[in-house]
């Protein structure tokens, strides 16, 4: 119950942005533990009718936060610095 109101939520986002005029999405990307779940991935994109895109880490905000960090403290020169 809970991976399907996951999808139902997403929905109910996706509503409320078309209704403030935002264009209809194609493709949506997601990340987090529960993308590597192919049912709930799959219900999202059934209930919400948008193709669902997975990254090959799953973790992507973690990592986005650990780069903004670096960046922040200097041990990074840019975003786009690999370790």
């Amino acid at each position: 119950a809970a991976l399907e109101a996951l999808a139902y939520q997403t929905r109910d986002l996706l509503d409320a942005l078309a209704e403030d005029g935002a264009p209809p999405l194609k493709t949506l990307k997601v990340d987090g533990g529960v993308t590597a779940n192919s049912f709930a991935m799959q219900f999202v994109a059934d209930i919400c009718q948008v193709e669902v895109e997975r990254p090959a880490f799953q973790e992507m905000t973690a990592l986005g936060a650990a780069r903004l960090a670096a960046l922040g403290v200097g041990l990074a020169p840019d975003l786009e610095a690999r370790p």
